[in-house]
């Protein structure tokens, strides 16, 4: 019964944060969902095709490569591998040439070309995201109180302790 009422109160003192928490796990959700949409739509509609020749592989297996782009300027980017699969970044080795797919106008990395299909059908990970919404759901429902502050006529009712005492 003791371990009821601290939780109770655990989550009394967590709504308020719980709400603005709830809200911004919302929100980071839309965003998160929809910026791989919209990047991968921008590389179909915009994207530009060249040769790059891989020129390092860092320790995280990010490849660091050279091309020359649309405006002839020489540029050296970085290529994520969270979309690819190990066979993939297996068979790449430093001075390997590559056809990559870049944006020109976006802070984007290029993406391999000949996998793009692996980059269209990647699902960004919103574990961390989801739990936050989901505990933040639960203390919400457990005290609503917060959610109610403006609407009571007596302020110490939301404490527990307000008109019975009277």
């Amino acid at each position: 019964m003791k371990l009821l009422r601290i939780l109770d109160g655990l989550c009394f003192f967590l709504a308020p944060i719980a709400i603005l928490f709830f809200l911004l796990a919302v929100l980071m959700l839309n965003v998160t969902f929809w910026e791989h949409r919209n990047f991968v739509r921008d590389l179909e509609v915009d994207g530009y095709v060249t040769q790059a020749t891989v020129t390092h592989i860092y320790d995280d297996a990010e490849l660091l490569v050279e091309f020359v782009d649309n405006r002839e300027f020489e540029r050296s980017e970085i290529i994520e591998v969270q979309y690819y699969d190990a066979q993939t970044l297996a068979s790449i080795t430093e001075g390997t040439t590559l056809d990559i797919r870049y944006l020109d106008y976006l802070v984007q990395p290029p993406v391999l070309d000949a996998h793009f299909q692996q980059v269209q059908a990647y699902r960004v990970p919103l574990g961390g995201l989801w739990t936050i919404l989901l505990m933040s759901w639960l203390i919400i429902i457990v005290r609503p109180d917060w959610l109610y502050t403006g609407f009571v006529e007596d302020p110490t009712a939301l404490l527990g302790f307000g008109s019975e005492n009277a």
